[in-house]
This record gives C-alpha cells, sequence and structure tokens, in this order.
C-alpha cells in the first residue's frame, strides 16, 4: 500500500512509509532548505 498523487503536473507514487520524506538532491536542496527556514521562522514567532 503506498500514496499516489499530483505534484506540478507529474504524478508520483511513494510507499506509504516514505510517503512526505522528499529525496534529498542537489536539485531540491535548496527549496527544502527555504521550506524548513520559513518553518522556523513561524514557529519562533518571527517573519
Amino acid at each position: 500500500m503506498g500514496y499516489t498523487f499530483v505534484l506540478d503536473g507529474e504524478q508520483y507514487q511513494k510507499c506509504r512509509y516514505m510517503a512526505f520524506q522528499p529525496t534529498l538532491s542537489e536539485e531540491n536542496n535548496p527549496y527544502i532548505k527555504e521550506f524548513l527556514e520559513k518553518e522556523l521562522r513561524a514557529g519562533s514567532g518571527y517573519d
């Protein structure tokens, strides 16, 4: 059992245990870093 979802018009299938763990790569690392930094600022009350 797993998850099927569409992101930016592309369909993906992921294992149920890995569905929301993004694959790290040189291509997507900047986006993951930006997301985490925004989450950190949002949690601290600073934006």
